[in-house]
């Protein structure tokens, strides 16, 4: 995880649940590039798919 933006990324969503349009909005990046971090972070096991329920 030598990327600087992803290593970002694994420390905010650490911190709290995120969504990735929150992620773009705090990192600077685009939504595609937080996207495209989210899926390495995923293939590697370090964040799980989340899935957002509405009642």
């Amino acid at each position: 995880m030598s990327d600087p933006g992803r290593q970002r990324i694994a420390r905010a969503i650490a911190r709290e649940p995120l969504t990735p349009s929150d992620l773009a909005a705090r990192s600077g990046m685009t939504l595609p590039q937080v996207s495209r971090h989210l899926a390495r972070l995923r293939q590697a096991g370090l964040v799980p798919a989340a899935v957002r329920t509405t009642n």
